[in-house]
């Protein structure tokens, strides 16, 4: 990186978690994690949870599985944390079940915003 960020906010692996296992999303997140790290050792990671989604059969449920198995990474690190959206629902999707409506589009933003001012 050609900057010095005190912080980097990770929102990714919500395209990988239906093609690949829940361990491979995480390994690859994990993976990116070390890699900021051994570039900028002083920045703090937040990686942004998976927003559920419910396109496709077992995608909620594999979800779960990767934000539970990133949680655990979080723990281990004190570099990274994760920022939860506990409050993004399937009321917060649109019709088709995979992206964010208007209103869920919203409490994601106020979800970032809110980790951007903690730091």
């Amino acid at each position: 990186m050609k900057r010095k960020p005190d912080h980097v906010i990770l929102h990714i692996g919500t395209n990988n978690c239906l093609a690949n296992s829940a361990a491979e999303v995480t390994a690859g997140i994990a993976t990116l994690c070390d890699e900021i790290t051994q570039d900028q050792p002083d920045a703090h990671i937040t990686i942004s949870e998976l927003i559920t989604r419910d396109d496709k059969q077992n995608a909620k449920a594999k979800i779960c599985e990767i934000n539970e198995a990133l949680k655990q990474y979080c723990e281990q690190n004190s570099k990274v944390s994760l920022l939860s959206h506990y409050n993004i629902n399937d009321k917060a999707l649109n019709g088709s079940k995979l992206h964010l409506n208007e209103a869920g589009t919203k409490l994601f933003a106020k979800n970032i915003i809110n980790c951007i001012n903690r730091f």
